[in-house]
């Protein structure tokens, strides 16, 4: 399977398609395509950027709900978890039209999970915060101060005081979409170290 463009509604259908050709049918889908932007005010986020984040971010989720759905449906089974953010639950400063998006993928997962409960699909999303990741470095590198720099004052603000390790969030992916997990729809689990609890 190629990769494909997440804006685009061609990209979902083929997805699901080689999904169904492969398995026979589609137990769990994770949607985790998403892109953040760098860090900016919001009267000086560029409306292009703004635009961005909602093709990638909103609509990269909701057309790959709008083609796992139906597939479960039928099965009358699945479980589909949607990747949200820390900055989705709250506030981003400086980050605004990247929160807006994530707030949008849990609008998405709470409305999907309302209308499909009775269909035997759980529809949830996850919402870690900084994670030792490609994208996080890149963001980073560009604060003041440099790297380094940024990390300490980021950390700074978190319980914790570390970034989460990717495999801590895979982890919760992995108990989110489990079958274990039979009773939980419509949630939003945020793993933060902490920082939106304080």
């Amino acid at each position: 399977m190629q990769a494909g463009d997440v804006r685009e509604e061609a990209t979902h259908r083929k997805l699901v398609a080689h999904a169904i050709d492969t398995y026979g049918r589609l137990d769990v889908a994770i949607n985790n395509a998403g892109i953040a932007h760098s860090f900016t005010k919001l009267t000086d986020t560029d409306d292009a950027v703004m635009q961005q984040m909602l093709a990638v971010n909103v609509m990269g989720v909701f057309l790959a709900m709008k083609y796992q759905l139906p597939v479960m449906e039928r099965q009358n089974s699945g479980a589909i978890l949607n990747v949200s953010s820390v900055a989705g639950i709250v506030g981003a400063p400086l980050l605004a039209a990247y929160s807006a998006a994530k707030h949008a993928v849990i609008g998405l997962t709470k409305s999907g999970a309302g209308e499909y409960a009775r269909k035997g699909i759980r529809i949830n999303a996850i919402c870690p915060a900084f994670a030792e990741t490609q994208m996080l470095t890149g963001m980073l590198d560009q604060m003041r101060g440099g790297a380094d720099a940024a990390t300490r004052r980021i950390v700074s603000h978190m319980p914790m005081r570390r970034f989460a390790r990717p495999e801590e969030i895979v982890q919760a992916m992995l108990w989110i979409c489990s079958r274990e997990n039979s009773f939980m729809t419509g949630h939003a689990l945020v793993l933060d170290g902490g920082l939106s609890a304080v």
